[in-house]
């Protein structure tokens, strides 16, 4: 039987169901939750006893408990009686042996919502019982959220100015709210059952013409505005109400006095007037902008200035008539605008036949009554024509001005006395202050309020004075909130034509996120160097113990007495060693890894051909088993970095190239090809071998990648990518009569 929750077979339950199994018998419980999850699609726990389930329930929200009658540390109806106490307290479903049908019936007076027996039907019953108690559970959910809708609606028609009521199809009323009671100086409920026509025409018949005739039969509301013979305005509403059967059941009336809304409205129209008639008399040229920088209103005399109508104004994007750069800066005022206050701005407008033309502008913001800011207001003064050589000097400055206000760093204009003159966008952005807050305080008070750090931005500034324009320094600066960002910070001198110190030109740039990289990067590698050389330690010593496993192994297997076992013995030890071997390397190769993306520490210049040198002669074995001719360049130069992470690198792409190179007469040739075009010093690695198979070139520096018939671990040229990259380089493979390894470093700075 389906219920109110949807329950049926194959459909889902709501996946906040929630059960709890209280039986003491475990067996009894396995079975009794995994029916329950498996019909209804919850989540169901167990628990065996009174004070486990005691403690579940006080602590998790549960829709339905199945509780045994008898249990190991108490009676299962005192449990009942405990939990129905509990606010918003879940249904209860006893669960009970054979003989106890008694005591499980009582057990409902008791609060429990139903009961089942434990015989042979339990499969069936007791999915049978939850599902009827979830049924009842909705049902009664559902009859109270109605009931809490009804109340609601009550109260919000109570509530309205408008006179409601619904009336049927005999003009009766069925329900009115309290305004349309007051409306005759009764109770709302002294309406019902009274025709309509009684009540407010005082009319024994219908109205002639009755709205509420017409609209029964139509499909939407039908609205009239009315004048009573008092003199009053009211705006009727009538909207049909169609029944279960489709036919009409009757309207909802809404009756609202709008006569004072009326003089309002006749008043405003008149304000308008006056205002249009104001606007367009000023002899400033204005105009009004919307919230998307549409202009609204414009009058006489702005047009005359744009060499336009009004009406080739209006609805027009204000960019049409401004230049690019300008925009920009209306953009910034609409970001402080909040204040409401008047600024006055130089901007570059746009006439009809595209001529140009300055003018300052005073931007005022539009505030509604609610506080918000609706668009602008703008004035525009048009300046006289300059006297003949003013020109370069306005333009100068007009550039300047562009230049400050739009760039993409912050940029604060200081006076000698360290107090701030001007400042762009970005500072306000990075200082977290508007123009207004910042131009006039101390440069100082954008930094911590810390002894050493202002005496820090002190002496830098004064430096500056003193000795000219500073090199970048990095500081810390504190925003209103409270939050702090790093910030990367350089000091002009700005000078008049008789060499002096006007102002100072403060340049400064976020690197916050920079820093916190750099931070982060570092506790990596501290913490990626621990885990490696734990997880060393770990690895290598179940290694230390095989090996001298293999050693006492060895020394056994020489006194076994069967040639032939003493034969396979030794070639199973041979293999174990083998493998022992390459796991030795692998831990090793890994370590390395795990060091190479760290920052070089011990730096100094070293010698690249003792490097090479030193990497051959611990090859030297492989080099000439292989008969292979290693060529250098005599001078390898020197590399400024750790002569740990730069062997690392050579070592690691010099020994792949001894590996691989299968060539009959095999060739390494390792040259110095000097400095690229960034000074960073360029070595070619090249063997006459087979080369790298064009499928695996884009995978030879992932870790762990081995190509076809590889011995190794595959992490090499992985750990060889990751130093170069700390030195800024790179290294990069191709194919050219063999493999060609180009590696490139540049010196390390500290």
């Amino acid at each position: 039987m389906a219920h109110l929750f949807n329950i049926e077979p194959g459909i889902k339950y709501d996946p906040t169901l929630n059960f709890l199994v209280v039986e003491d018998d475990r067996d009894t419980a396995e079975i009794m939750k995994k029916l329950l999850e498996k019909k209804f699609h919850a989540h169901a726990e167990m628990v065996e006893n009174c004070t486990q389930a005691r403690d579940k329930v006080n602590a998790t929200h549960f829709d339905l408990v199945t509780l045994d009658y008898q249990l190991p540390d108490g009676n299962g109806l005192k449990l009942l009686r405990e939990i129905k106490e509990k606010r918003d307290a879940p249904a209860v479903l006893i669960v009970t042996g054979k003989g106890d049908e008694q005591v499980a019936a009582n057990s409902l007076k008791f609060g429990a919502s139903a009961y089942v027996i434990k015989d042979q039907k339990i499969a069936s019953s007791l999915p049978e019982a939850v599902e009827n108690v979830l049924d009842r559970i909705a049902l009664t959910s559902a009859r109270k959220h109605i009931d809490e809708l009804t109340k609601e609606k009550e109260a919000i028609l109570n509530n309205m100015a408008e006179h409601v009521a619904y009336i049927g199809t005999d003009l009766k009323i069925r329900w009115a709210n309290k305004a349309a009671g007051y409306s005759i100086g009764a109770a709302s409920e002294k309406l019902t059952g009274r025709a309509c026509h009684e009540i407010w025409h005082q009319s024994s018949e219908p109205c002639d013409g009755c709205p509420l005739r017409s609209v029964a039969d139509k499909t939407k509301p039908v609205g009239e505005e009315v004048t009573t013979s008092a003199g009053r305005s009211w705006y009727l509403k009538c909207s049909p109400v169609t029944g279960s059967d489709g036919k009409a059941a009757g309207v909802i009336h809404v009756g609202l006095e709008i006569t004072d809304w009326k003089r309002a409205d006749e008043e405003l129209k008149k304000s308008e007037d006056k205002y249009k008639t104001l606007f367009n008399s000023l002899q400033a040229g204005m105009w009004a902008i919307n919230e998307q920088e549409i202009i609204t209103h414009v009058n006489q005399r702005m047009a005359e200035t744009l060499d336009c109508s009004v009406d080739e104004i209006t609805g027009k994007p204000l960019s049409h008539f401004i230049e690019p750069a300008s925009m920009n800066v209306y953009k910034r005022f609409l970001m402080r605008r909040r204040a409401g206050t008047t600024e006055r701005r130089e901007f570059e407008l746009r006439k009809k036949d595209g001529s140009r033309f300055s003018g300052a502008m005073d931007l005022t913001p539009l505030i509604n009554v609610r506080g918000e800011c609706e668009g602008t207001i703008a004035s525009v003064v048009v300046p006289s024509t300059p006297a003949e050589g003013e020109n370069v000097v306005i333009e100068s400055a007009r550039l300047y001005r562009s230049l400050f206000e739009n760039a993409p760093h912050a940029n604060f204009s200081v006076g000698i006395d360290g107090i701030i003159k001007k400042a762009n966008y970005k500072a306000c952005e990075l200082s977290g202050r508007r123009i207004e807050d910042l131009v006039g305080k101390p440069l100082t008070e954008l930094f911590p309020d810390t002894p050493p750090e202002q005496e820090e931005i002190r002496n830098f500034f004064e430096n500056t004075l003193e000795a000219g324009p500073s090199e970048n320094r990095e500081l810390r600066i504190i925003d209103p909130d409270g939050d702090v960002k790093w910030i990367n910070m350089s000091v002009r001198p700005v000078l008049n034509s008789s060499g002096d110190i006007m102002e100072t030109q403060v340049v400064a740039f976020n690197i916050t996120d920079r820093k916190n990289a750099s931070e982060l990067l570092e506790r990596i590698n501290s913490e990626l160097e621990g885990y490696a050389h734990t997880v060393s330690h770990d690895l290598k010593g179940p290694l230390a113990a095989t090996t001298l496993s293999l050693d006492l192994l060895e020394s056994t297997i020489r006194k076994v007495n069967d040639p032939a076992l003493s034969s396979e013995l030794s070639e199973l030890m041979e293999s174990i060693k083998a493998n022992t071997n390459r796991s030795y390397k692998l831990v090793e190769d890994l370590l390395s890894l795990a060091k190479a993306g760290q920052e070089p520490k011990n730096v100094f210049s070293i010698e690249i051909r003792e490097v090479i040198d030193e990497t051959l002669r611990e090859r030297k074995d492989e080099i000439a088993e292989s008969g292979i001719e290693v060529k250098i360049d005599d001078h390898c130069g020197c590399v400024t970095g750790n002569p740990v992470q730069i062997y690392a690198v050579f070592s690691n792409i010099i020994g792949n190239s001894i590996k691989h190179n299968t060539n009959s007469d095999p060739v390494i040739e390792i040259s110095y090809k000097g400095f690229d075009r960034n000074k960073g010093h360029v070595y070619l690695i090249r063997d006459n071998g087979p080369g790298i198979k064009p499928e695996d070139l884009g995978n030879i520096f992932k870790p762990f990648f081995k190509g076809t018939g590889s011995r190794g671990t595959g992490i090499g040229l992985s750990t060889a990518l990751r130093i170069a990259e700390v030195y800024n380089g790179n290294i990069t493979a191709y194919n050219l009569n063999g493999a060609c390894f180009e590696v490139t470093l540049k010196d390390y700075e500290q």
